[in-house]
């Protein structure tokens, strides 16, 4: 009795850890990717505000879609990092919200001239809302998770 006990708790802790250790594989670190973007600011820009969008790869494509308003007469900067994602994404800014007409795509990561980049910037040239939208590819893979992480700067001259 007293083995089987003993036998059933040591699998069940291999269960847990094993479990644990595959949780963290798919998990990103926000804190360094957030600060990798930051330093990109330098000297120009300055620090406003991040956003980190995780989520869980699917057997379908995937559309997220993020607004951020911006400050009229201020520049602005976009830094977009993908490196805590095990399966590479798209990356679009459009002037208008899905499903609005006449919606214009401002930016795409799919022109990059380096298609293993991980850090994309973007400069728009107008003040007002813009809306990022991140482009997730379907998978057969299970649990297959990741984060983007994105940080903006101004810049008042």
């Amino acid at each position: 009795m007293k083995k089987t006990v003993i036998f059933s708790v040591l699998v069940g802790l291999i269960i847990i850890t094993t479990s644990a250790i595959q949780n963290t594989t798919n998990d990103c670190d926000v804190r360094t990717l957030k600060n990798e973007l930051i330093r990109g600011l330098r000297p120009d820009f300055k620090y406003d505000s991040f956003k980190a969008t995780r989520f869980v790869y699917k057997n379908q494509v995937q559309v997220l879609e993020i607004a951020a308003p911006l400050f009229k007469d201020e520049k602005f900067r976009f830094l977009i990092n993908t490196a805590g994602l095990p399966k590479g994404i798209e990356v679009k800014f459009f002037d208008k919200k899905k499903g609005s007409k006449n919606r214009k795509q401002l930016f795409s990561s799919a022109d990059a001239k380096e298609k293993s980049k991980t850090v994309y910037v973007f400069d728009p040239q107008v003040s007002k809302k813009i809306y990022l939208n991140y482009i997730i590819p379907r998978t057969t893979k299970q649990n297959l998770s990741g984060c983007v992480v994105c940080v903006i700067g101004y810049n008042l001259n």
